[in-house]
């Protein structure tokens, strides 16, 4: 097998999955750069991975962009999720991943869908910026938002975990909006040659 068909499996895999270096900063990360900004919430329940993708809102709904993985994808820690952004971005927070108990490892997926709403936000400018608590209801495969403020908390979680950053914490500008995903299952088709 060529390098060339190895890296290009490597690159459909990282594409199709969404693999490749978390945005999740961690304590013992270094401080961000000036060109990037940080967001933080507070996420509820504990032990599910959340997972951010960018998209665009077209007649008034989050439109995810299907070809490009979660941009921000990890687990809260003490009910915070702190994460490197690209200002510009438009982010929305549609799906959650939860183990399925399965000795092989299966996970099960909670999608914003049909009438169940994602949280959405605009990243701005390189800056420290506070997006809300969030808590999820999981209602068979189907995922919906509720949304708080509580900056003063978010300023002593991220003082006390994250002396690193220096930057003032800003409260940012969130939506929680439907997404133009359908609930319907996807279906794809696998094709099985006849035997001759």
């Amino acid at each position: 097998m060529s390098i060339q068909k190895v890296v290009s499996g490597c690159a459909l895999i990282a594409l199709l999955t969404g693999c490749g270096r978390s945005a999740v900063l961690h304590a013992s990360d270094p401080a961000p750069t000036n060109n990037e900004a940080i967001v933080v919430m507070g996420v509820k329940p504990a032990g599910y991975e959340v997972r951010f993708y960018t998209g665009a809102e077209m007649d008034g709904r989050f439109a995810q962009d299907i070809l490009r993985g979660p941009v921000i994808s990890g687990m809260p820690t003490d009910g915070y999720l702190v994460a490197r952004a690209k200002p510009g971005d438009l982010l929305g927070l549609t799906t959650i991943i939860a183990e399925g108990g399965n000795p092989l490892g299966s996970y099960k997926n909670y999608h914003a869908c049909g009438e169940y709403k994602a949280a959405v936000v605009k990243v701005p400018d390189a800056a420290v910026v506070y997006l809300g608590h969030f808590e999820y209801s999981l209602l068979g495969d189907r995922m919906d938002i509720r949304s708080s403020s509580d900056v003063q908390a978010a300023r002593k979680y991220l003082q006390d975990q994250y002396p690193q950053i220096k930057s003032e914490l800003r409260e940012g500008d969130v939506k929680v909006m439907l997404t133009q995903r359908s609930c319907a299952p996807t279906l794809i088709p696998i094709y099985i040659p006849r035997s001759r």
